[in-house]
């Protein structure tokens, strides 16, 4: 993800959070994922806009300049 972007790693727990829980909810059968991914949520939730195409041009890869984030999820339920 784009750090350049990036407010306070808050910023990042809160949106990591939210994906989270979504994804919960998906596996629950509950709520469908607004994206098409986990990735994706996570920068969908980091925006203020609430659309997937301005997170994606705002934290994905495809603008970065100077800096860059990689955040890895290990996501088992054990």
């Amino acid at each position: 993800m784009n750090a350049n972007c990036i407010v306070s790693f808050m910023h990042i727990n809160i949106a990591l959070s939210r994906a989270l829980i979504a994804q919960r909810d998906f596996v629950a059968g509950g709520k469908k994922f607004k994206t098409n991914s986990l990735s994706e949520e996570v920068l969908y939730y980091m925006s203020h806009s609430h659309t997937i195409k301005f997170a994606l041009d705002n934290f994905g890869i495809a603008n970065i300049k100077k800096a860059f984030m990689v955040l890895q999820i290990n996501n088992t339920s054990e």
